[in-house]
């Protein structure tokens, strides 16, 4: 089925890079080497756990909501390959890492956009609408961060308030299936602008202080004058009832 929908389509939508993949699955991996020696009791069985699911936690979650079975990540053997020599990398050289203070959140900004490029580019693949593709794309991007939060017992990034987390992967995806579908755009070109624009967003958004707004952040004393403005102008713009003629 799938075959018959790419021979269908425009080759320019189906060319899915493979070192996005590749590179997504590294820089998943790399980052979740690093938290887990944030934890204070991680074995390095641990590290390659939190390793495997930044790798490619994303990317299953990728095929099981697009129905490609089993998953990518399974049938390949360099996404396991790319996960252990990460996570060896990592544990041979921490030390050296560690001194590279905004690397971890240089990488977490390029996870968010790869992944993200990586779900849009399944979706496009299937054939699934516009709309639906920038959704599964903005899902793909966090799913792997969130699995990683829940193991290490760490409320999920995207729970709360904070720098903007998915609002910058789902501007990075909204680029890159616009650029592919509707304006024709090399898929390669794409994808280098889409994660560019995930971590320029990142990092303005981290130097000038900007974060997403709380829950609570509209009182009810707010809500009852936005409630009154609303009746007021109904009231003025609502015709005057006409004097009786009889």
């Amino acid at each position: 089925m799938l075959e018959l929908v790419a021979a269908a389509a425009p080759d320019t939508v189906y060319e899915a890079p493979v070192w996005i993949s590749i590179a997504a699955t590294a820089v998943g991996a790399i980052e979740g080497s690093l938290l887990a020696l944030d934890e204070p009791d991680a074995d390095v069985i641990g590290m390659a756990v939190l390793a495997a699911c930044l790798g490619f936690g994303g990317g299953i979650v990728r095929d099981l909501l697009c129905g490609t079975l089993p998953p990518a990540a399974l049938q390949d053997p360099a996404y396991l390959v790319t996960v252990i020599l990460c996570t060896v990398g990592v544990w041979l050289a921490h030390h050296l890492i560690r001194r590279l203070g905004s690397l971890l959140y240089v990488l977490d900004a390029l996870v968010l956009g790869l992944f993200g490029v990586v779900g849009a580019q399944q979706a496009l693949l299937v054939g699934l609408p516009t709309v639906s593709a920038i959704l599964l794309g903005a899902i793909v991007s966090v799913s792997g961060g969130i699995l990683a939060d829940l193991l290490s017992q760490r409320r999920p990034a995207i729970m709360q308030a904070g720098p903007p987390y998915a609002t910058a992967s789902l501007i990075g995806v909204i680029w890159y299936v616009l650029a592919v579908r509707e304006l024709g755009v090399d898929a390669n070109v794409a994808a280098a602008i889409a994660v560019g624009i995930v971590l320029v967003l990142r990092v303005l958004a981290d130097r000038l202080g900007v974060t997403t707004p709380r829950a609570d952040a509209v009182s009810g004393a707010t809500l009852q004058r936005l409630r009154a403005a609303v009746t007021d102008r109904v009231a003025i713009r609502r015709p005057h009832d006409r004097p009786s003629t009889d």
